[in-house]
């Protein structure tokens, strides 16, 4: 699949965030408000990527790979938050899509078992339409987002004592035993952002919950807390305790150590938050100076 569509989702969320907030300062707080030159070129750059996205949407309203809704999740999300003149058409023919891609069980994404490892990556679709649905606003979605709400939460990996307790995998129903940290800052950030969907949660059901600390432990397993793994790796995060698509070091006692990289330490920055850590904590402000640095 071709990632041009992706990338120029990923920018359009850096830039709506320059847009719409102050920056951080590394202590934690927040600084001056956006020079107003610098927060105009940031709305310019959002409307030349939706126009962008608004030529590469498919007949049938995804983008990408259909298989995997995300893809026309995310894209669906940056137009949901726009004033795009194409909005209205565009976001009924993505929301069309991914409703066609709601599973009995509360998921959202197609049933691609036996057809590659982790099927149809259903804790990830799932976590990102989610998020599009619920930032339509649209009360006609509210059933589609509570059962989505119960499907991550139970898709945690609890009852264990393993490295990969309290993230969350790509899918859970494989039975393969290790979670990573994107899906667990996805699945986060879908359940912060949604969590006032809970409110209309029938009386009588259980809501949809997950555990935040045991979560809060499996994203301190994958930040670098000191420089063993490389000079200036200390703050930064990796993919999984075990894995990583970052180079790695060994030690002399033969323990590996996987060096940090850019975009999982934002999602591992993300995710403590969204896990209640504050902004002021050690975890987040080594991360923040990592990055920075």
């Amino acid at each position: 699949m071709t990632l041009r569509p992706q990338l120029t989702i990923i920018c359009l969320c850096l830039c709506a965030n320059l847009a719409s907030s102050k920056t951080i300062t590394t202590a934690g707080s927040l600084g001056p408000a956006l020079d107003p030159s610098l927060k105009n070129e940031a709305e310019a750059a959002i409307d030349r990527g939706l126009d962008f996205l608004a030529t590469k949407q498919n007949e049938d309203g995804s983008w990408s790979n259909g298989d995997f809704p995300a893809l026309t999740g995310l894209a669906l999300w940056a137009f949901a938050r726009s004033n795009h003149p194409e909005k209205a058409a565009i976001v009924a023919k993505a929301t069309t899509f991914i409703t066609g891609k709601i599973q009995p069980n509360g998921g959202i994404y197609a049933d691609l078992k036996g057809t590659r490892k982790g099927g149809g990556l259903p804790n990830y679709n799932t976590a990102v339409c989610l998020i599009a649905l619920h930032a339509l606003n649209n009360p006609e979605h509210t059933q589609t987002l509570l059962n989505a709400r119960k499907f991550l939460a139970a898709s945690q990996r609890l009852g264990t004592d393993d490295i990969y307790a309290g993230g969350w995998g790509y899918d859970a129903s494989t039975k393969r035993a290790y979670t990573d940290l994107l899906n667990t800052y996805y699945t986060l950030e879908a359940m912060a952002l949604t969590a006032s969907v809970e409110d209309h949660r029938p009386a009588g059901q259980v809501k949809a919950t997950i555990n935040k600390s045991a979560a809060t432990k499996f994203i301190d397993s994958n930040q670098n807390t000191t420089d063993d793994a490389g000079l200036g790796e200390q703050g930064g995060f990796h993919y999984r305790p075990d894995a990583s698509p970052s180079p790695s070091v060994t030690n002399k006692d033969g323990v590996v150590y996987f060096r940090s990289y850019g975009s999982i330490t934002y999602a591992g920055t993300l995710a403590l938050l969204y896990s209640d850590v504050k902004n002021d904590d050690p975890r987040v402000l080594s991360a923040f100076d990592w990055a920075a640095n």
